[in-house]
């Protein structure tokens, strides 16, 4: 074994050295999926953190990864390429294959377990996922992108796997230890990895041979390696320590506590560091040492996560900006969230109503009867009165009931929409409504003249709509959500006192007896009723005390019968149940990327592509995904095939994206949409633009 120490690391220094667009259009997250030469997508940052920042030095790409689930891709001078949604949670790593279109993201699920997931970002479709055990140390593809590879902390930790199909290369020397860092030779022959004790240790990959060991320092974490592999940076939480890969030697320390991110400059002269409090910390490397660059740098986002590009210095902060720093100093926003905040989702024939704190946006076409792309799309705008997050629903003549969402309530307003022939554009402004109601909702359900309201304190409320007047009130502890299920009775949702009260308890209006619905879940938090004529059935949501999350029928005497028509094995409290009032299909969004559909005796899976929706609406045959992401999508309740993406931007305008690559927008929304020919973006887009207006 000593005889291949001097080779092993020469041999790892030397390779170191050495006219009618075709494309469906998605969400912010990828409109097209490249049937043809041209896709469509609108240009907007993440909505949310970035937690995961990777460039891609062949190619001149940046890769983030968000809280709102989504990869988008970047080319240097800050043009959206794509966007990938991968998740209805969060993105928290990313790694990029050097030598494919293969990306890997690490994400975790309701119930915490954590699973990589491999896709091809050109094609916009997943390829795998690896389960995990814990979020991983690191996350790396090798330099001809054979493999993937990642560390736990655990004994033999270290796992390699093919990355064209995740299958697990075995590689498990005796004595390996709980692996910080890995990297492997250009040529994939030699495999470097960083042990937490503190040890260097180099190994071939062929035989699992161990090739040489060198003491190191201990406890480094964040490691990133220089791109000529000579050396690795990392902190141990009090400094930030260089350290010689060939000899395992500290060549310089620096003290900085609060490290978040560091990288290496392209050149390895300079370590740029993200700092809790301090921002943005820059370190000069020269022969043995670490020192500070003064003055210290002053960039216009506090950074959270940062990582070097060929030119530039890349930050993220955790509203979604992204800036660029180049080398002479000069910074420029790379990114930033263009999009409102929808609180509200409500669904009218051929209407579509969106609640915002600052706005209410109203659509009127007949791509909401089916028609895509659509002949005629009309737009409605309210000020919000209520300026703050708010909730929406139709009532059955017509109009858009309103009603404040956060903790400030309560508060009733309602709009007056003109009917999609009116010519009017510029509808009048909404109309205050005397509250019945004496704190906070969690729920409102409007049913003719009254609302059902739960207010925050368990009580359960009917409210005249007209005069305020309350008609019925009675406290159901830890109660969160009801429904009206006939004239004298209420079905209300809540968190059990016991697994033996069951989360469901029925109400007469008239006499307020209450009795327990039959249940097995501890905790009830979404319900909706179909009443289905002679044969009325209830939909919920709600977790057992195992943790797992069910979709539930109840039908019969009481709502006494209960189907399972879906469940996971996780705590969701996300969880979104709609129905179709005119086709009587059910939808419900469960668990991390599963949507389901049925008639109510069943469900089956359903794809809606790319979509990572929180709540879920359904209407004519087509249903509506309000994602993570902060856009809209409408898909077909049948297939699944998307329709449009629908997008609200902070200043009010729109732009809305459809399946064959084309846009409509509003004059100031139109100024984010970008279009791609042959994978170039294309200056002018009128061609790709419908000019459509009212009916």
């Amino acid at each position: 074994m000593r005889a291949c120490r001097a080779p092993a690391v020469l041999f790892f220094l030397l390779l170191a050295a050495c006219r009618l667009p075709a494309s469906g259009s998605n969400d912010a997250s990828a409109p097209g999926r490249a049937l043809g030469a041209a896709r469509s997508l609108v240009d907007t940052g993440h909505t949310g953190a970035v937690l995961g920042l990777e460039f891609d030095e062949k190619r001149g790409l940046l890769f983030s990864g968000g809280d709102d689930g989504t990869v988008r891709i970047w080319d240097a001078a800050g043009t959206l390429q794509r966007v990938l949604v991968v998740t209805q949670l969060e993105v928290e790593r990313i790694a990029v294959n050097p030598a494919g279109t293969q990306l890997a993201v690490v994400v975790t699920d309701n119930s915490g377990a954590y699973f990589i997931s491999v896709w091809d970002w050109e094609a916009e479709r997943q390829l795998y996922r690896i389960p995990l055990k814990e979020e991983p140390l690191f996350l790396r593809f090798s330099g001809m992108g054979t493999y993937l590879l990642h560390g736990e902390s655990s004994w033999q930790g270290l796992s390699i796997v093919r990355a064209s199909d995740g299958a697990p290369v075995d590689f498990h020397p005796e004595g390996f230890g709980i692996v910080g860092y890995a990297e492997m030779s250009r040529t994939e022959k030699t495999l470097m990895t960083y042990l937490v004790s503190g040890r260097i240790i180099y190994w071939d990959v062929a035989s699992g041979a161990q090739t040489l060991d060198l003491p190191s320092v201990p406890y480094l974490s964040g490691i990133r390696i220089s791109r000529d592999r000579r050396f690795l940076a990392g902190s141990n939480g009090r400094e930030v320590v260089m350290v010689d890969t060939s000899t395992g030697g500290v060549r310089g320390r620096a003290a900085l506590s609060g490290v978040l991110s560091l990288d290496i400059a392209p050149d390895g002269g300079r370590v740029s560091c993200a700092v809790v409090s301090a921002g943005l910390a820059m370190l000069s490397f020269t022969g043995d040492s670490l020192a500070p660059v003064r003055p210290a740098p002053a960039p216009a986002v506090s950074p959270a996560l940062l990582c070097y590009g060929n030119d530039a210095l890349y930050l993220a902060d955790s509203r979604g900006g992204i800036v660029a720093i180049n080398a002479a100093g000069g910074e420029a926003r790379f990114a930033g969230n263009a999009l409102a905040g929808i609180t509200g989702i409500a669904v009218g024939p051929g209407t579509l109503a969106l609640a915002a704190p600052a706005f209410v946006r109203v659509l009127q076409s007949d791509l909401l009867n089916g028609s895509a792309p659509p002949s005629w799309l009309r737009s409605l705008l309210w000020v919000n009165p209520f300026q703050a997050a708010t909730s929406l629903a139709f009532l059955a003549d017509g109009r858009l009931l309103a009603w404040r969402a956060d903790a400030a309530g309560p508060g009733l307003a309602l709009f007056d929409v003109p009917g999609s022939g009116s010519a009017e554009d510029a509808p009048g402004a909404a109309k205050p409504l005397l509250s019945g109601f004496r704190a906070p909702l969690s729920d409102l359900e409007p049913g003719g003249d009254l609302a059902l309201g739960v207010e925050a304190g368990g009580v359960l409320r009917l409210v005249d709509l007209a005069t305020g007047a309350s008609r019925f009130d009675l406290r159901i502890p830890g109660a969160g959500a009801a429904v009206q299920t006939s004239p004298s009775e209420i079905v209300a949702a809540r968190t059990a006192a016991s697994p033996a009260d069951g989360s469901l308890i029925r109400v007469n209006i008239r006499t307020g007896e209450t009795v327990a619905v039959r249940d097995q879940n501890s905790y009830t938090y979404s319900l909706t009723l179909d009443p289905g004529g002679d044969r009325p059935a209830l939909y919920t949501i709600g977790v057992d005390l195992a943790g797992t999350t069910s979709l539930l029928r109840h039908d019969g005497p009481g709502f006494d019968h209960v189907t399972v028509l879906d469940s996971v094995a996780e705590e969701d409290l996300n969880g979104s149940v709609a129905l179709d009032p005119s086709t009587h299909r059910l939808y419900a969004a469960l668990g991390v990327d599963r949507i389901v559909a049925g008639d109510g005796t069943g469900v089956k899976p359903l794809l809606l592509e790319e979509t990572a929706p929180r709540r879920l609406a359904a209407r004519d045959g087509l249903v509506y995904a309000l994602n993570k992401s902060g856009t809209v999508s409408v898909a077909d309740g049948k297939t699944g095939a998307r329709l449009a993406e629908i997008y609200l931007f902070a200043d009010g305008e729109w732009c809305v994206l459809f399946r064959d690559g084309r846009y409509a927008a509003s004059p100031g929304g139109d100024v984010h949409a970008r279009v791609f020919a042959d994978g170039a973006p294309l200056k002018a887009t009128e061609d790709f633009r419908l000019r459509i207006g009212p009916r």
